[in-house]
């Protein structure tokens, strides 16, 4: 297993699909976090801890860009 690999398992967000809140589950130090839609458009979406507020997301695909003290993981997300 090489260093993605490892970050890509020990970085995961659920619910997967959701509705309201996503939590990341880590065991690193989350630094920032950025989504974005199907056509590479930054959205906003508010951190508080390891909790991201999706509900004003339209429902659809996102990437979840997660930067943690131990390097970066890039997550699909649903949002119903």
């Amino acid at each position: 297993m090489n260093d993605a690999e490892a970050k890509q398992k020990e970085t995961s967000l659920y619910p997967n699909p959701a509705r309201d809140f996503v939590t990341i589950k880590t065991e690193s130090k989350i630094i920032k976090v950025e989504i974005f839609d199907v056509a590479g458009r930054k959205v906003q979406a508010n951190l508080d801890g390891d909790k991201l507020d999706v509900r004003n997301l339209a429902p659809g695909s996102y990437i979840v860009n997660i930067e943690t003290n131990k390097g970066k993981v890039s997550e699909k997300l649903m949002k119903r």
